[in-house]
């Protein structure tokens, strides 16, 4: 299975994309960053599917100038 992870910058953005993410009512889970992704900031947010069935979470994030990376990564 293909997921999503989204990267930021600072704990307070990935606490601002959350609630953000909550409010639209898309289903998300706050991670550990990836060491091999970022050493910037140590949460994540993780959605299930690939980038091209998240459009609208990241168009919903960038509308909110809530800045991010996006990395896709195969899951058992």
């Amino acid at each position: 299975m293909t997921r999503c992870i989204l990267v930021f910058a600072s704990t307070h953005q990935v606490m601002k994309a959350e609630k953000v993410l909550q409010e639209a009512g898309v289903r998300h889970e706050i991670i550990p960053t990836p060491k091999e992704l970022s050493n910037d900031c140590g949460m994540s947010i993780r959605l299930s599917g690939a980038a091209k069935e998240n459009t609208d979470t990241t168009e919903i994030l960038t509308a909110h100038n809530i800045p991010f990376k996006l990395f896709e990564r195969d899951t058992p």
